[in-house]
């Protein structure tokens, strides 16, 4: 799972939760912009993110939860 390999939702999660572009996500993980961006906007569209404004996104608590590694490998495995 990519998100699980990027450390995806540890990193939004990151500065108490506050909200960040996929600009700086994409900083956070070395991640390709344009590729994270697309990820976001699935991964937001599925409610485990919000997109709290353009390319801007904020943790849910389903997605702190899957910072958890045993959370995020019961939904990847």
């Amino acid at each position: 799972m990519i998100a699980r390999d990027l450390k995806l939702f540890a990193r939004l999660d990151e500065d108490e939760g506050r909200e960040k572009t996929a600009t700086q996500l994409a900083k956070m993980t070395d991640a390709d912009p344009t590729l994270l961006s697309r990820l976001l906007k699935h991964i937001a569209a599925m409610r485990v993110i919000n997109e709290v404004g353009p390319d801007t996104y904020r943790s849910t608590r389903l997605s702190k939860a899957l910072i958890d590694p045993k959370m995020i490998d019961g939904i990847a495995n």
